[in-house]
């Protein structure tokens, strides 16, 4: 059993009664985009607005884009986002269009106007504005609008000339945020010197690739880095002196949870033998795990062993032959395994009956886990994922066959059908998907096809672990 090591993080606590101080150090944790809303990220809902002061957050990222009309509205951006959450072609809308527009996952679009309400209703909140364009011009219709909660927002500037204004507009806490910035460390620790900035935000690349994270830290500028989703890369951030994140699943409650995850079930029918293995992978992103996979030969005689690599399209990367006597084994690190940028793929594993093959996952603190894997493809298999209130599945899935091949994928919470999706699969083609929630009900997803072969990895950041 893997035991939990919670770290305290404690974020200031509010003393004004009209609203937040706008001094003292920030909360360690920004719900992003507005938190999640629906079981969905990046909405900048109502929904997700209100689920985030249910959770603890106490700042609230949102974004604000232009109509074509030159008035302000909750969206991410009108393209992709747009398109996913009103299943519309992108394009920019009027200011009544977008009213008009209904959702296609069932949220609520929030406008400039219903802020006003939502800090009236909630006054330990505040709102953290990230303007993907014109952004001086943003602060002022904010800083016109409501004049007497000036306090409740706390600007994102994107360049250094930016500051003053947000200043003269009566803006106190401000946070210069690094994502379109090519200044150097030298920089912005220069302009961090100065004392006006509340915080800086940088991607995470950024905080945890070179010192920049730790020479603001020591003169005293609270750093936060985005978008970070799971635990391991926290405690690594805060190693390298981040104050904070912006995250979508993570909350400033889950900073206790000690709870070990919930049960989860895997059935599978339909057997179908094959001459070869699959084993599906991704060398996965977060910091702490390596994946090995171990070849054994049990047999009385040597057995000759091919190992070829895909990417998720199905290219063939790569072929390796070797020999493994009586008894012999070997180990090989798919995360040295060059896949090119697409950072996932496969193996189809050729080799005598004698050959056992496993995958071993080997976490940051030396627990180990190995799985065997066996000579077949599953039709269907169903998987029930964690209830520790911020978790998921990742689901591989290889069509091993000559012929193409249709798959669908549903995922359920609560009884609710959230995903219900049809692919189809050319030949020797891997379909990658990382399922997340962060209710408390069980989640389940249900794949219907086949031929297939399937993997799935229970994902749960908060107690360091994958099954």
């Amino acid at each position: 059993m893997r035991h939990v090591v919670a770290v305290a993080l404690l974020g200031m606590s509010w003393s004004c009664a009209d609203g937040p101080s706008t001094s003292g150090e920030p909360p360690r944790f920004v719900a992003h985009a507005g938190g999640i809303g629906n079981h969905r990220v990046y909405t900048n809902s109502r929904e997700a607005l209100e689920h985030s002061v249910s959770r603890g957050f106490e700042l609230i990222e949102i974004d604000l884009s232009w109509t074509t009309d030159e008035r302000l509205v909750l969206v991410h951006d009108w393209d992709r986002e747009f398109a996913r959450v009103f299943n519309l072609p992108p394009r920019r809308l009027s200011f009544e269009e977008f009213r008009a527009a209904r959702s296609a996952i069932g949220i609520s679009q929030m406008v400039l106007d219903d802020i006003g309400p939502f800090l009236a209703a909630n006054p330990e909140i505040s709102l953290v504005t990230d303007f993907k364009e014109r952004s001086v011009d943003g602060l002022r219709r904010i800083a016109r609008r409501f004049a007497e909660l000036r306090h409740r927002f706390v600007p994102q500037i994107y360049h250094p000339g930016e500051l003053r204004e947000a200043r003269t507009l009566g803006f106190d806490r401000i946070i210069f945020t690094l994502y379109q910035s090519d200044l150097s460390d030298r920089e912005i620790v220069d302009i961090a010197a100065a004392g006006e900035l509340w915080a800086i935000t940088m991607p995470v690349r950024r905080a945890l690739n070179g010192e920049l994270a730790g020479r603001l830290d020591e003169i005293g500028v609270p750093v936060f880095a985005h978008t970070v989703n799971d635990r391991l890369t926290m405690d690594a951030l805060r190693a390298a002196g981040v104050h904070g994140i912006y995250t979508d699943w993570l909350s400033p409650s889950d900073e206790a949870l000690t709870q070990e995850a919930s049960s989860w079930t895997e059935n599978v029918d339909d057997p179908l033998p094959l001459e070869f293995a699959v084993v599906p992978f991704v060398p996965w992103a977060i910091d702490g795990l390596r994946l090995t996979l171990e070849c054994r030969n049990e047999g009385a005689k040597s057995a000759t062993i091919r190992i070829r690599a895909f990417d998720a399209s199905g290219e063939s990367l790569a072929v390796e032959d070797f020999d493994l006597a009586a008894g012999g084994q070997k180990q090989l690190d798919l995360a040295k395994l060059e896949l090119r940028e697409a950072a996932q793929g496969w193996l189809r594993v050729e080799g005598e009956r004698s050959t056992k093959l496993a995958l071993r996952r080997q976490f940051r603190d030396d627990e180990e886990q190995t799985l065997p894997i066996d000579r077949r493809a599953y039709r269907r298999f169903r998987s029930l994922g964690s209830g520790s209130g911020v978790s998921g599945l990742l689901l591989s899935l290889v069509n091993p066959t000559e012929t193409g091949q249709t798959y669908r994928l549903r995922r359920q919470i609560g009884g609710e059908v959230i995903d219900d999706e049809t692919t189809e699969l050319a030949p020797n083609r891997m379909l990658i998907r990382v399922y997340r929630s962060s209710t408390s009900e069980q989640m389940e997803v249900v794949v219907d096809g086949g031929p297939m072969v399937a993997q799935t990895m229970r994902w749960d950041p908060l107690i360091r672990k994958l099954w």
